[in-house]
């Protein structure tokens, strides 16, 4: 997985622990694991470009194709969003949550479907 300058935040090892639990192979779990890495950098860039004024978010942009692991970039963060960190970690517990929540979707429909079925 890419480091980026939040990743100290990030903790998936909830996520890595529910999908072992899982009847998928190595490939799928990684998959898995990948989209929702992806789906907190989407959501966590998000909420910053939300919050930062217009004029600066191509820069910031930028910055985060440029260099994503410098921590000048959370030095930037906390500098335009007041509790950064702690408003950062919560988008990413909603994405875990999200995530969580999709898996027993889809866990529950696929039990659904595979009660009617006939072998």
């Amino acid at each position: 997985m890419n480091t980026f300058f939040y990743s100290h935040l990030v903790d998936t090892n909830d996520l890595e622990n529910l999908l072992m639990k899982e009847d998928i192979n190595d490939e799928q779990r990684l998959g898995l694991l990948a989209t929702a890495h992806e789906t907190i950098h989407i959501e966590v860039i998000h909420y910053i470009l939300s919050n930062i004024p217009p004029s600066e978010r191509h820069e910031f942009l930028l910055f985060v194709e440029q260099k994503p692991h410098d921590p000048g970039l959370l030095v930037y963060v906390k500098k335009s969003i007041e509790d950064a960190e702690s408003k950062i970690s919560q988008v990413i517990a909603s994405v875990k949550q999200d995530f969580i929540e999709a898996l027993d979707g889809y866990r529950d429909a696929s039990s659904e479907w595979l009660s009617g079925v006939k072998v």
